[in-house]
């Protein structure tokens, strides 16, 4: 009866030090996780807020290319370097789903 008592006692030991290492792993896990998604969730933020000031400087080139294609004249162009273009291709737009073809 002793060494049924013993035996016993072994592999409860060993079962509640295989739950202490399972829970000590779970725990670990969690803290990684939670961590992992605030620190996401905050560069999410940052990322976004870095989205807004560059959406804003990308509409100010716009407004300043408008503003500079309304002063250029042909003349201008021409002063500066640009030319008439030789063979002037059109690409028509086609509805959607419509084959791609090599219209010459």
């Amino acid at each position: 009866m002793q060494t049924r008592t013993a035996a016993l006692n072994i592999d409860q030991r060993k079962m509640v030090i295989t739950m202490g290492v399972l829970i000590g792993v779970l725990a670990l896990s969690y803290v990684f996780l939670v961590n992992k998604t605030v620190r996401n969730v905050v560069e999410r933020r940052a990322l976004e807020a870095d989205n807004g000031i560059l959406a804003s400087q990308v509409s100010e080139l716009e407004f300043t290319y408008m503003r500079q294609k309304n002063v250029i004249t042909p003349e201008e162009a021409l002063e500066t370097g640009f030319s008439e273009a030789q063979k002037v291709t059109y690409i028509p737009r086609t509805p959607e789903g419509a084959v791609l073809t090599l219209n010459r």
